[in-house]
């Protein structure tokens, strides 16, 4: 499957170059988990990868990818399954294993899979507008990305997200990570109004690609819509979004929130999302549906300071997750340095929580980490201790290192 999605990549990237477009890898993350597995020390990797071609200012094309499972090792080290022929008939024992050894590999597979195709016209017909059409995950609602792409903003979004902090994913999902409040799913089209350099409104309206029946199969015919705005004031900057999802059986499922960063001249930030990422109709709805996040940030010169407390959601990216349900999360880092000016970071790091129906599910971790960047890549390393693991040594510690574009 990687080289059949390759071979047309790469010829859509030639035939873009004959015109004098432009490619560029606007994302590129890899993250790698070292931890004892047995009596080994193992290593787990994810990555994902997005790659644009833009052809001056007035089209775009853009076209990402994931490997879709979180162990890429076994892409490097396997080739074709290849079964030897059999001279006479297996035993049970030899049947059972390779019973085995097929539902491994094919649970484990993994292959380069094609996350969105997104095409962009800006100014159509001059009038001050961006229309896009899309096919898979597309945009991300109140994650903070968006001020960066569309108002140059410095980044202001979380670090407490992704790999680096939910290794094993949301419900043991490893490529289902928690990144914003909502994320566009299906194929459609957006358009956005660009009048204004300080406030731009957005509409989708798109097939859900999110809605499965019982055996997980996906079934169309489900269609979704969202309304979002962006503000950027300083030193308040402000995105609302809010949506429905039409469902067949009239069960719809309905959805919003809100980002806001503020920025005081002292140094001093807050960093809030807030918002209900999905909520069926008909259900009770309580605070397991809410998706909060709230991060203040000090800096004292070459010192700072963030404390970020989340509570996760049942329902996330049109799913419900009852693993998650009543979870919440607590992370206080130690900055020393700053990747803005001197591109150099490292401290100190406490996570811990719990989980609210149950406190078998408690947590906490210490982590020393390093990050810095360089050519334009983020690079970051941590070692993540679990004090409570005193008694075994070999299971307190994991090491994380990742690497992710910083332009």
């Amino acid at each position: 499957m990687t080289r059949a999605l390759a071979l047309p990549v790469l010829a859509l990237a030639g035939s873009f170059g004959l015109f004098g477009a432009e490619i560029t890898v606007p994302r590129l993350e890899a993250f790698t988990r070292g931890a004892k597995n047995g009596d080994d020390f193992v290593l787990s990797s994810v990555a994902e990868a997005d790659l644009a071609v833009e052809g001056g200012y007035k089209y775009s094309a853009y076209l990402g990818f994931s490997f879709s499972s979180g162990d890429l090792e076994r892409l490097m080290a396997r080739g074709n399954l290849n079964i030897d022929h059999l001279t006479a008939a297996p035993t049970d024992s030899e049947f059972n294993d390779l019973v085995d050894e097929l539902e491994d590999r094919l649970n484990r597979r993994t292959t380069l899979g094609l996350r969105v195709i997104k095409a962009t016209a800006r100014e159509p017909l001059g009038l001050p507008l961006e229309l896009s059409y899309f096919l898979g995950k597309a945009d991300t609602f109140a994650s903070g990305d968006d001020f960066v792409n569309y108002f140059g903003t410095a980044p202001l979004s979380s670090d407490f997200r992704g790999f680096m902090y939910f290794p094993d994913g949301i419900g043991g999902d490893i490529t289902n990570q928690y990144h914003g409040i909502h994320q566009v799913n299906g194929t459609g089209l957006s358009l956005a109004l660009t009048r204004s350099e300080k406030v731009i409104p957005m509409g989708y309206f798109y097939q859900d690609l999110g809605f499965t029946d019982a055996g997980g199969n996906f079934e169309a015919g489900h269609y979704s819509g969202d309304l979002r705005l962006l503000v950027n004031s300083r030193p308040l900057r402000l995105e609302f979004f809010g949506g429905l999802s039409f469902h067949r059986g009239g069960e719809n499922i309905y959805r919003g929130g809100l980002l806001a960063h503020l920025a005081a001249e002292a140094g001093a930030e807050l960093f809030i999302q807030a918002g209900v990422p999905g909520w069926r109709q008909g259900e009770d709805f309580d605070m397991d549906h809410l998706f909060f996040l709230l991060e203040p940030r000090i800096r004292f010169g070459f010192f700072a300071v963030r404390t970020t407390f989340f509570y996760r959601p049942l329902w996330y990216l049109q799913r419900e997750n009852k693993t998650e349900q009543g979870k919440a999360d607590i992370n206080v880092k130690l900055i020393f340095g700053n990747l803005d000016e001197s591109q150099f970071e490292f401290g100190l790091e406490g996570t811990g929580g719990l989980q609210t129906a149950g406190m078998d599910d408690r947590y906490f971790y210490v982590s020393p980490f390093l990050s810095m960047v360089s050519s334009g890549l983020r690079w970051d390393t941590k070692l993540r201790i679990d004090p409570f693991e005193y008694d075994n040594i070999g299971e307190m510690f994991e090491l994380f290192m990742g690497i992710r574009t910083a332009y």
